[in-house]
């Protein structure tokens, strides 16, 4: 329990100094844009809010989890991730496999994806539902991100029958072909192409567990938004500054690709705001 407070606490400061960048969603069919902001104060709520965001691979939960919560106000945002890499220094590969395997990775040759996804899911349950469990006592908002997220209600009903209001996410990329140009940016930009490159590698794994995410994701009504991978124009300044051009070059066939997919037609936007939180459906504009 102190380690998970330490995270928190953790999560609490670095929350309050980072300033997220320009993303591109799309919910239910129709473009969202959430542009550049910096941190906002935190607003002023009588019930404290849980977001839970969910995703395969390459779905940018990090990005969009801290977009969210610097835009509601929330200063605890925690990834799965950094909770099973804190674990996995204390709980050695003998005592927990599916801690210290990827969620894509084979449990043994031929094994379920989806099932091997869900032992790497369990095995962190408990310390998500103890930091979920320590943000009620303390009646503070969170958001928790990750490809553990499992889309199920259980977590958010313990959270709405403490008093709190909460919502579930799920992050998708239906394309499979743009799915993979994700995964290669992220490599690109984090400069880890190998583990990307990986991921690339179990591709079929990861759609599996995609599919199997959106199922649930509709059976209890999360909020499923399809994610662009149109380039950010950061990147692109990035990339041409570090002399990297092939990146450059990746997203303008990317563009190129995606007017040809719209054949022109014009997009709709929604904006993320407080509507979504609350459960509400929300407007379309057009772009």
């Amino acid at each position: 329990m102190i380690l998970i407070q330490r995270l928190t606490a953790w999560s609490t400061t670095l929350a309050a100094y980072l300033v997220v960048l320009s993303c591109t969603d799309t919910v239910d069919g129709f473009g969202m844009s959430t542009s550049r902001f910096i941190m906002k104060a935190p607003k002023d709520k009588q019930k404290p809010s849980l977001i839970l965001i969910s995703g395969s691979p390459g779905t940018g939960k990090s990005t969009f989890a801290m977009s969210v919560a610097l835009d509601q106000g929330i200063l605890k945002c925690i990834s799965t991730d950094t909770i099973r890499a804190t674990m996995r220094s204390f709980v050695s590969p003998d005592i927990s496999p599916a801690l210290h395997r990827s969620s894509f990775a084979e449990a043994f040759e031929g094994d379920d994806p989806v099932r091997s996804w869900r032992e790497t899911c369990s095995v962190l349950l408990p310390s998500v539902e103890g930091l979920i469990a320590d943000a009620i006592k303390r009646g503070t908002s969170i958001v928790v991100e990750g490809v553990h997220v499992v889309p199920h209600n259980e977590l958010i009903h313990k959270w709405e029958e403490a008093g709190g209001v909460a919502v579930g996410v799920l992050l998708q990329i239906r394309n499979e072909e743009k799915h993979k140009r994700q995964l290669r940016k992220r490599g690109v930009m984090t400069g880890v192409v190998e583990a990307e490159e990986a991921k690339i590698a179990a591709f079929d794994r990861i759609r599996a567990i995609q599919e199997e995410m959106m199922r649930l994701a509709k059976e209890n009504h999360w909020i499923q938004i399809e994610q662009r991978t149109a380039p950010d124009p950061l990147d692109l300044v990035e990339s041409a500054l570090s002399g990297d051009a092939s990146f450059a070059e990746m997203f303008i066939k990317q563009e190129k690709d995606e007017k040809h997919d719209h054949h022109g037609k014009k997009k709709k936007t929604v904006k993320l705001n407080d509507d979504h939180v609350n459960g509400r459906v929300p407007t379309a504009t057009k772009e």
